[in-house]
């Protein structure tokens, strides 16, 4: 016998409308954060990685917006187990989704952590490499060969920290000097040579290009492409996360632009900072979704086992007849 009015039956329905809301905000949620928070990164954009994460937001949201969709269809059809079990299988999957999300962000946090924390105790690292790049550019940018379109005052209180101190000869950092002209188009403060018309960044440098090729060449690889590649990304990194100079602090903000003056951090510190600020994100949504869905799996769990009572006890009271 069924009963299609019981309250058991509209708590079915109450609580399968709830994770159809829930799975709706998850959607926009995780749409919002996908397209206007990691997609507008200009370093993701650099790597060429945007329409992939373009293209997972939008099939992510579509997927679980279908299933909320469907969510409607299995409320009609209470009592068609196929239905039932479709639909639980799509829950599982969010499930699983919400769990990656839920227990990956901290990992992915942990392991880049790790990685970063490894390269930079490794003098042949890829990450001392670039900072030796940095180096170069601190000792060019700004300097008799390369003034640059920076107010020296914004260096008034700069000093360089320790970690530069210990690693000059590989950043060979300007230190500060006395305010002298040089010429009717460049001056000297701060150790600065600064002009109006000067650089805005180290690959804007007269000649750059050739210093920079051959230290690819030396270190990294000899591709032109990659070389453009490399510096885009830096540029990236700098605007993203405000930030220069990865393990060793950089006195300019080097490939993006060099008017904003001493950057406050180095991009190790920043990236890790905004890693953790990413996992709380992943990890939190992930979990509050996960508890969410579990609901509705719950119910369709108790749909279809409905359908195995030979004597309908039991669960059978929530099924249409």
């Amino acid at each position: 016998m069924h009963y299609p009015g019981t309250p058991q039956n509209h708590l079915a329905r109450l609580l399968l409308m709830f994770t159809a809301i829930e799975l709706v905000v998850a959607g926009i949620f995780y749409s919002y954060y996908g397209y206007f928070v990691v997609g507008q990164s200009k370093s993701i954009a650099a790597a060429e990685g945007k329409s992939g994460v373009m293209w997972a937001t939008f099939f992510l949201s579509l997927f679980l917006f279908g299933v909320a969709a469907f969510t409607s269809l299995v409320i009609k059809k209470m009592s068609n187990r196929c239905i039932t079990i479709i639909y639980t299988f799509l829950l599982m999957c969010c499930l699983l989704i919400f769990g990656a999300f839920s227990v990956g962000g901290p990992m992915a946090r942990d392991a880049v952590a790790q990685e970063f924390d490894s390269q930079c105790k490794n003098v042949s690292s890829d990450i001392f490499k670039v900072d030796a790049l940095y180096g170069i550019g601190n000792a060019q940018l700004c300097g008799p060969s390369c003034a640059c379109a920076a107010d020296p005052k914004l260096w008034n209180e700069y000093s360089a920290p320790k970690n530069d101190q210990k690693a000059s000869t590989t950043q060979n950092v300007l230190n500060a000097g006395t305010s002298t002209a040089t010429s009717a188009t460049s001056q000297v403060n701060n150790g600065i040579v600064y002009s109006a018309t000067g650089a805005h960044n180290f690959p804007e440098c007269k000649g750059i290009s050739t210093t920079l090729q051959l230290f690819i060449t030396a270190n990294i690889s000899n591709s032109g492409d990659e070389l453009k590649l490399g510096i885009s990304v830096l540029d990236g990194v700098e605007r993203d996360f405000n930030c220069a100079g990865f393990c060793i602090n950089s006195k300019f903000f080097t490939f993006s632009e060099v008017s904003q003056g001493p950057p406050p951090q180095t991009c190790v510190k920043a990236i890790n900072q905004a890693m953790d600020g990413l996992a709380r994100v992943t990890m939190f949504s992930g979990l509050v979704y996960f508890v969410s869905t579990l609901i509705g799996v719950v119910i369709a769990f108790m749909l279809i086992c409905s359908r195995f009572d030979p004597k309908g006890h039991h669960f059978n009271e929530l099924n249409e007849s």
